[in-house]
């Protein structure tokens, strides 16, 4: 199994380190940038999955940056920050992050934080429904008879949203204000467009129609039984 590469995003040097070597003891890869610019290079050669971002960078918020990245990836975010006021966490959460750690913390408490969540993540990146196999690296979902669909990133994102609930319903307003935040999406409406679009990659008909509908509620998917 190849280890999980993390990025600390992190200006003081001694902080960083720490959190580098700690993380590294439980078999984490780990690559570190002390500024707002050496992130965007790493972003722009590396695959994360999962950053660890500061806020009081030298050169740009931590906010400014997680906005930046959520229009391109959903991969997990921690902010871990002095900031301890209310708004920042809260526009922290607001604008995507996975968790809010405020320091000083707990170096065992944040590698179990990380592991957790990777450990969810990694559930997600092959999920099951009715037949199809959903796979978060190539953007496709594959039927047990060979069948690829491969999906644009608003449909992607609507239906990992519907898989990653368990089958439990998704009211419209939660799709709506998470495909809006990660797909770009700008309308209720095109989300009855996403759902029609997938039903029909699909092959869905009224006895075979995984997607289910709670009319002006929301939307649940059926799960494959383990």
């Amino acid at each position: 199994m190849n280890a999980t590469h993390l990025l600390v995003v992190e200006d003081d040097f001694h902080l960083r380190e720490l959190i580098r070597e700690y993380l590294q003891v439980y078999g984490h890869q780990i690559s570190v940038a002390e500024s707002g610019e050496t992130f965007r290079q790493q972003l722009a050669t590396h695959r994360f999955d999962l950053i660890l971002l500061d806020l009081n960078l030298p050169d740009v918020d931590g906010l400014e940056l997680l906005a930046e990245l959520r229009k391109q990836s959903d991969v997990p975010v921690f902010i871990v920050s002095a900031r301890m006021d209310e708004p920042s966490r809260i526009r922290g959460l607001e604008l995507g992050a996975d968790d809010y750690i405020v320091k000083p913390f707990s170096a065992r408490e944040l590698e179990l934080r990380v592991r957790n969540t990777l450990r969810r993540n990694t559930a997600t990146q092959t999920s099951c429904f009715t037949g199809w196999t959903l796979n978060a690296e190539s953007f496709c979902m594959t039927h047990h008879d060979g069948r690829q669909e491969h999906l644009t990133k608003a449909e992607f994102t609507l239906l990992k949203l519907l898989v990653a609930a368990g089958g439990s319903l998704v009211p419209r307003d939660e799709l709506f204000h998470q495909l809006e935040r990660e797909a770009g999406v700008n309308s209720l409406e095109t989300i009855t467009s996403l759902i029609y679009r997938l039903r029909r990659k699909m092959g869905c008909n009224k006895d075979n129609n995984p997607i289910i509908t709670q009319s002006g509620v929301g939307y649940r998917i059926l799960l494959d039984k383990n």
